[in-house]
């Protein structure tokens, strides 16, 4: 789970980029940081996992999913508790 300040950097992050985050589905930049993480197992020799920071439009539901890593961001190991 990200924490407050977590959820706020990722917030910065997006706004400070090219352009507001727009959903692409509707249009509109009301978007909010979920706290949880997501997880998605990889398969493989070292069967990894791939982690993204969920962003919800506020409006039609939509998800993104982003790249903690490109983000800074330093997240606990998924078996581990925050």
């Amino acid at each position: 789970m990200l924490t407050p300040e977590q959820q706020q950097a990722v917030a910065q992050h997006l706004n400070t980029r090219a352009q507001r985050p727009k959903c692409p589905v509707c249009g509109t930049t009301s978007m909010r940081v979920q706290r949880d993480v997501l997880s998605l197992p990889t398969t493989g020799a070292n069967e990894s996992e791939i982690r993204r920071v969920i962003i919800t439009c506020t409006y039609c539901g939509y998800d993104m999913h982003f790249d903690p890593d490109v983000m800074g961001l330093s997240l606990p190991d998924a078996g581990s508790q925050a």
